[in-house]
């Protein structure tokens, strides 16, 4: 599943390149950035992580400002 279908799917403004805060697992409240889609998962590379990992868009995922990929033009 892509990212677009994910938004579509999930009505989440998930975009490559956007910020986002998970609260799982702990600690709470990491920071982190999307990466790709993993099926019908979005892939966030927390901060200071050097490996990306699965969160549900709709399960404890905050979406943080405005979607690089939508700076572009994309909407």
């Amino acid at each position: 599943m892509s990212l677009k279908n994910i938004r579509k799917a999930y009505n989440v403004p998930a975009f490559r390149g956007m910020r986002v805060r998970v609260s799982s697992p702990q600690p709470a409240g990491q920071t982190g950035t999307i990466t790709t889609s993993d099926g019908p998962y979005i892939r966030v590379l927390l901060d200071g992580a050097k490996q990306s990992r699965r969160y549900h868009p709709i399960d404890r995922v905050e979406y943080l400002g405005i979607p690089v990929e939508m700076t572009k033009g994309e909407r």
